[in-house]
């Protein structure tokens, strides 16, 4: 078996690699426990559950993942990754076989032991037909078994040098094997906060649990407060009078109208605009519109207008700016004749290269850490063509290389297919833009995979 270190070496100076050994985030070293955090989110619903399979905006994802539970591994604000629930991991030497180690001691917050049937339990929410968002992630696992108390093998169909990673998704919280209905009611998880307060679509209060393995470099918070605010407008107002410490989504427009006072924190990320033809649109006019929207996108006029500016125009690639093996091609050139005779093709006009039409669909994507991970949820919404499968087959050559050589050989060829074909469009990367109060005090680098510090700002934050 391979081991896999639990995280990679910083490299920023002597104090920065005394800091890392310790577990410590940087600039968290002066940090002190207590106090109150109270965050102003975006996403959340009245429907909103403990079941994390339902999960999708910020509000449930910082806290679930970010508060009350845990995951196996967990992605640190450097992009690296380090042990949640699982201290370390070995692979075989093809990464067809995982053992992950589980921490000892480590209680729910209802008294009971954490165990490898716990692990074995929770993600056995995410099996094939169970509908779950995740279920994707862990398609490739063929046998899961618990080989003691506190050890896990995972066995896959295929080589994956980045399943560690996988198992950091928000999705893939561990809740209780034997009590699993009510952990899902209740928010019963090994996390930092345990739930004192839930009124979905409205307010989550969460009080620190005591005795806790992350004693000492998270969690400093004695009481953290998530009110559910869907206008950014009012995130802010909520922001510059005081009522909130925090918030989240405030749009490029609004953070150069904030008080000098408060913290704009502006973060590059792999979020990404993702343009495409309505699924219900014949196969031949939507090959046409793709090829339209590549050329006929005038992708730093919509960076400009969509975002304000802050980001940097795609190549049609989701692998972006926070990825190890992104080549950063030059997107393809505005070319309005180009995208009309496409659009000809199409049985369509000019306008019809408006985001607000019927026949688009547009979405932001968070993106992901791993090209793997973002590369797999991309293709799976992609119409079935030559170029879907040629990729599908350079993405699993990529994903069992160990070689890193050769891993950024076949990413490379990837973005350039992107790019190159009339597979997708993604005109931009969007920054993250977020902002705290003068009470709050943050680590010098903040997590780029999700707003809000990965949605971990309740562990990671502290009182000024």
């Amino acid at each position: 078996m391979r081991r896999y270190n639990r995280r990679r070496l910083l490299t920023s100076g002597a104090a920065a690699g005394v800091l890392a050994a310790a577990g410590l985030p940087l600039g968290a070293s002066s940090a002190q426990a207590g106090g109150r955090f109270v965050a102003g989110l975006s996403g959340a619903s009245a429907t909103d559950t403990w079941n994390s399979r339902s999960h999708k905006g910020h509000f449930m994802m910082a806290a679930g993942h970010g508060a009350v539970f845990d995951c196996l591994t967990e992605i640190a604000a450097d992009g690296s990754l380090t042990g949640e629930l699982a201290t370390d991991w070995e692979a075989s030497p093809d990464a067809t076989t995982w053992v992950f180690n589980l921490r000892r001691g480590v209680a729910f917050h209802d008294g009971g032991g954490f165990t490898a049937a716990d692990v074995l339990a929770s993600f056995a929410l995410h099996n094939g037909g169970s509908g779950s968002p995740a279920e994707p992630l862990l398609a490739s696992v063929i046998a899961m078994t618990a080989t003691g108390p506190h050890q896990v093998r995972f066995e896959l169909a295929e080589g994956n040098a980045d399943f560690p990673y996988l198992l950091s998704d928000p999705r893939l919280v561990i809740y209780p094997a034997d009590r699993m209905h009510r952990a899902m009611t209740e928010g019963i998880g090994t996390g930092l906060y345990r739930v004192a307060h839930f009124k979905p679509g409205i307010r989550f209060v969460g009080r620190r649990v005591s005795d806790h393995y992350k004693d000492g470099r998270a969690g400093w918070f004695e009481e953290i407060v998530f009110v559910a605010m869907h206008d950014a407008q009012a995130r802010v107002q909520a922001l510059q009078s005081g009522g909130v410490d925090a918030i989240d989504e405030i749009g490029p427009d609004a953070g150069r109208a904030l008080d000098p006072a408060l913290l704009v924190q502006e973060v590059m990320g792999n979020r990404h605009l993702l343009v495409a033809p309505h699924p219900d649109m014949e196969v031949r006019s939507a090959a046409h519109l793709r090829s339209a929207l590549k050329f006929g996108l005038d992708r730093s006029s919509l960076l400009r207008d969509l975002a304000g500016g802050h980001g940097q125009p795609a190549s049609d690639s989701p692998i972006g700016p926070a990825n190890q093996y992104r080549v950063g091609l030059p997107p393809v050139l505005h070319d309005p004749d180009r995208a009309t005779y496409h659009l000809r093709k199409a049985g369509l006009d000019p306008s019809a290269l408006d985001l607000g039409q019927p026949h688009l669909k547009s979405r932001y994507s968070s993106g992901r850490v791993t090209e793997d991970w973002m590369l797999t949820s991309l293709l799976g919404t992609l119409p079935e063509t030559q170029t879907k499968t040629h990729l599908l087959r350079l993405t699993a050559a990529a994903r069992s290389a160990l070689d890193p050589a050769r891993r950024r050989d076949l990413y490379a060829e990837i973005q350039h297919s992107l790019r190159d074909k009339d597979s997708t469009t993604i005109p931009f990367f969007a920054n993250w833009i977020q902002a705290h109060g003068p009470r709050v005090a943050t680590p010098h680098q903040i997590g780029n995979v999700w707003a809000m510090d990965n949605a971990r700002m309740a562990e990671r934050w502290w009182s000024a």
